[in-house]
């Protein structure tokens, strides 16, 4: 779990995320601090407990940000002075997407949820996917795509999260999944890229 997320480049700003759970803006010129906030705070006796590492990169959509830690919360930012628009609390290691539509995360324990960006409140919740080791969802033409550890490629319906087709990509964990146009270009653990488009 120990781990960082990759620095956004931003309007002039790098997000990065921290194994303290820290989220911080530096200026992207000189490297100085516009702003940093604490996404998750250590609770518990053991180590294990308290760790609230941000190993998923921040999305930026418009003047906001989005971000989720470990044993934390997922929070939208105000992208220019750090500002809480709203949270939760949720615990994810694999990340989020989002865009003006919705904002799409899996939790810690394989759930993926459809969220409202304006104010974070739930609008679906997918959990036959619990234990599946998933990674990061996608928004994708309206759907989500999401991986998991035996080479699936799960395609849930947006509007209501549920399961709109299935794809084994190969054998091994998806690793990561990029859009590109009108497709899906699929990593997965044993090395292998696959792109795939909706038909």
């Amino acid at each position: 779990l120990r781990g960082t997320s990759a620095p956004v480049l931003t309007r002039g700003a790098v997000l990065a995320g921290f194994a303290s759970g820290k989220l911080i803006a530096f200026n992207a010129q000189n490297g100085g601090i516009f702003w940093e906030r604490a996404i998750a705070v250590p609770r518990g006796r053991s180590e294990l407990e308290r760790i609230v590492d941000i190993d998923a990169d921040p999305v930026v959509v418009d003047d906001r940000v989005y971000v989720v830690a470990y044993h934390g919360r997922l929070e939208a930012l105000n992208l220019f002075k750090g500002e809480t628009l709203w949270e939760r609390e949720f615990s994810s290691v694999t990340g989020l997407d989002a865009n003006r539509r919705m904002v799409v995360a899996a939790d810690d324990t394989d759930q993926v949820w459809g969220l409202e960006p304006e104010r974070g409140a739930a609008m679906w919740r997918q959990e036959k996917l619990v234990g599946r080791k998933l990674s990061r969802p996608i928004l994708f033409d309206g759907n989500v795509a999401v991986g998991d550890f035996e080479g699936y490629l799960h395609i849930l319906d947006g509007d209501d999260g549920h399961f709109r087709a299935r794809v084994s990509v190969d054998g091994s964990a998806v690793t990561g999944i990029v859009v590109a146009g009108d497709l899906l270009v699929v990593s997965s653990a044993d090395g292998e890229i696959t792109a795939l488009r909706r038909k």
